[in-house]
């Protein structure tokens, strides 16, 4: 304790010195009106005709503010120097009207990208307050304190001055750049900048030094408290801004504490605490705070109003090397846009751009990223919002039709002669490529091809142009046909190529074709038969079926020949069932060509493998639908017996017939089936052979015995239960 005592009667003591060689090495500041004792002593002991003038200083002329520019300023309690001038402001009405100083220093606290740093005004300026330095932009921060020591300095005529309408006096502010020492890592002291914004006033700066270019200063309690404050949140704004979420374009949202805590960074969680709770330090920081109540993110309208400012805040103003033109950048869409974009823009390209994980998280958004997943994901709420998909390929700039449209059509002026392209015609794929183009190539794939591009653009396509002729078309038309082999009818005429035979094969130019000409035109010039022409007799579509030999080689060559092969007339059920049949080939294909005395077996026409001779499939070996149901309608008469509902004794397959499926499936069990009856028949004369008709016509039943059997079993027994 004696120790401390000691010391700290040795600091008091330095203190004590420097104050007093600080008073002994200075003078007071002749403010002009204040009278001084030094002053007057001098006027006594000088005499008129050898004393010098004596300068003063106004408190109102900015011409003697600036004389003090790169002073420096002591502090007359302590004698410590608190900084160096470094402008001189002119303060009226509570704003900036004029300002002299030097350029501003690399070593000012201020952040680079500060918006706020204002222009300084070279030379002198007088204290009228004339054009050459008025002033006209708001000041902020240190400014707003200038405008707090501006209001402490006036006197009370000033109210009268303005009452009477004449313009506010101008009030002198010094910017004094200083440091204060800060601990840093290591146990290492550094020293941040502080700028103190004080009033020249004689209350406040008494005395002077012109020897050594030093003002000494006597601040009022807790002056010099405000510029440190300023600094700290400034050193605090700087060192936050890396945890900050992206809002929109102009606005940062305040990190939790969370955020800094799983950072961290408790130092910087209790440098925030130190100003208040989250929503106060972010107002004195800046940033935004929005805390969403419970439930918000729930609604989804109000999701997509947090991604689309999101998706705005990652445009980036670029300026071209070349041309020096300014254009924006988006980098979620990838977009280009020469004029400012907007936030409903939504990235810039033709639909919104749904932004990825990484660009969410990137942007600090947490909260946007756990509604996102609340919702289903982003492939959910971009399906949900009817967005984009985020892409990262390199040109997909190109995604938005307006810069395909500028891009091709700079690209025709510029090359469409060189490369022979005629006017009014889209180049090719192969044009573009052998001019190092692949990205329009690209570009004309995203938006749909280069017909659609062709037709949006106003051009033509190159190809389909040729096909403008009707008879070109025709010819066209029926090269296809014979090319790829479509399928003839039974009077020799080929078919009209389907739509989606032209889009498999590439031939879009056909197709556009058929936009452009009467179809009924093009198939009579080409020879061809039209499925979709409407019959005259009907007013319905002639479908016209393919002969049998044209359907048998379909099924082989067009069908059997992807797995799994159709090789019964189960499978071939199957794959009707399935929408895979075309018009032309008969939905009962064994009946169509029966009639017409065509049909040779499902063997024949699937194609199905030969087996070696003498072994047959098990449903081959059967007896036919007809011979089957005429063995068990004979086998019935032979052995009918008993009432036909079955109320008598249990029923004895060796000495009944069938007379339900029931009955059937335990007489077969029984060992009484001969071999060509089938042990299913539904399955054999069903699904495989199609001539399935029901259990009544194959056993010989009336219509409707199993309704009549059941309702005289209940008439029996409810007679039995009322005796």
């Amino acid at each position: 304790a004696a120790a401390d005592a000691a010391r700290e009667a040795a600091a008091a003591a330095a203190v004590a010195a420097k104050r007093e060689a600080l008073l002994e090495a200075s003078e007071p500041l002749p403010w002009a009106g204040v009278a001084t004792a030094a002053a007057a002593a001098t006027e006594t002991e000088t005499d008129a005709e050898t004393a010098t003038e004596t300068r003063t200083f106004r408190g109102d002329s900015l011409e003697d503010a600036a004389s003090f520019l790169s002073w420096r300023v002591l502090d007359a309690n302590t004698g410590e120097e608190i900084g160096i001038v470094k402008h001189a402001l002119g303060m009226a009405g509570g704003e900036v009207i004029a300002q002299v100083g030097d350029e501003r220093d690399d070593d000012d606290e201020r952040d680079d990208d500060d918006d706020d740093w204002e222009v300084i005004y070279e030379g002198a300026a007088s204290g009228d307050g004339g054009d050459d330095d008025e002033w006209d932009g708001d000041e902020e921060d240190d400014d707003e304190d200038a405008g707090e020591a501006e209001e402490g300095s006036r006197d009370d005529d000033d109210d009268d001055a303005e009452a009477d309408g004449a313009p506010p006096p101008m009030s002198l502010v010094l910017r004094i750049a200083g440091a204060r020492a800060v601990a840093g890592a290591g146990g290492a002291i550094n020293a941040l900048p502080v700028t103190h914004l004080v009033p020249l006033v004689p209350s406040i700066f008494p005395r002077w030094d012109p020897s050594t270019s030093a003002l000494v200063m006597d601040p009022p309690e807790g002056l010099l408290d405000l510029g440190i404050r300023q600094s700290e949140i400034r050193a605090l704004r700087r060192d936050l801004l890396p945890y900050c979420a992206r809002v929109n374009a102009t606005e940062l949202g305040m990190p939790s504490r969370r955020t800094l805590m799983r950072s961290g960074r408790e130092d910087l969680a209790t440098r925030v605490a130190a100003l208040g709770d989250s929503a106060a330090a972010a107002v004195t920081l800046g940033f935004t705070f929005k805390r969403k109540p419970d439930g918000y993110w729930e609604n989804i309208d109000f999701l997509r109003d947090a991604l689309l400012q999101l998706t705005h805040a990652f445009w980036f103003e670029e300026m071209d090397e070349e041309s020096e033109e300014i254009f924006w950048y988006n980098d979620i869409s990838g977009a280009l846009s020469f004029e400012p974009p907007t936030e409903a823009s939504g990235g810039g390209l033709d639909a919104p751009v749904m932004p990825s994980v990484a660009d969410v998280l990137e942007a600090r958004r947490y909260d946007v990223h756990h509604a996102i997943l609340l919702h289903g994901g982003y492939k959910e709420v971009a399906g949900r919002l009817g967005w984009m998909q985020k892409r990262t390929s390199e040109n997909r700039h190109l995604l938005q039709f307006a810069t395909l449209r500028r891009e091709m059509l700079e690209f025709l002026e510029e090359a469409g002669e060189e490369l022979d392209v005629p006017p009014g015609r889209l180049p090719t794929a192969a044009t573009l490529t052998g001019a190092g183009r692949e990205d329009l190539v690209q570009g004309v794939k995203w938006h749909g091809g280069f017909v659609r591009v062709a037709r949006r653009l106003g051009l033509l396509n190159s190809r389909a142009a040729e096909l403008t002729d009707v008879a070109v078309a025709a010819a066209a038309f029926r090269d296809f046909a014979r090319a790829h082999d479509v399928p003839a009818l039974h009077d020799g005429a080929r078919i009209m190529p389907t739509n989606e035979q032209l889009i498999a094969h590439g031939r879009h130019d056909m197709r556009w074709a058929l936009r452009i000409h009467d179809r009924a035109s093009i198939v009579e010039l080409a020879g061809l038969h039209d499925p979709n022409a409407a019959n005259p007799n009907t007013g319905g579509a002639r479908k016209r079926r393919l002969k049998y030999d044209d359907a048998r080689r379909y099924m082989r060559e067009k069908v059997n020949d992807v797995a799994p092969p159709l090789t019964s007339a189960r499978r071939f059920r199957e794959w009707c069932e399935a929408g895979r049949r075309p018009w032309f080939i008969p939905a009962l294909p064994s009946e169509y060509y029966s009639k017409r005395g065509e049909w040779r077996g499902w063997d024949d026409f699937l194609g199905a493998p030969e087996r070696p001779r003498g072994l047959r499939r098990r449903s081959d070996r059967m007896k036919s639908y007809e011979d089957a149901r005429t063995h068990m309608r004979t086998l019935r008469d032979a052995q009918r017996g008993g009432d036909d509902d079955g109320a008598g004794a249990p029923y004895d397959p060796s000495t009944t017939a069938p007379r339900t499926s029931s009955e059937y499936k335990r007489w077969v069990r029984a060992g009484y089936k001969p071999e060509d009856i089938p042990y299913d028949p539904v399955l054999t004369y069903g699904k495989r052979r199609g001539d399935w008709r029901g259990w009544d016509d194959f056993l010989g039943r009336e219509p409707g015995w199993e309704k009549t059997r059941a309702e005289r079993r209940r008439g029996r027994a409810k007679a039995g239960s009322a005796a």
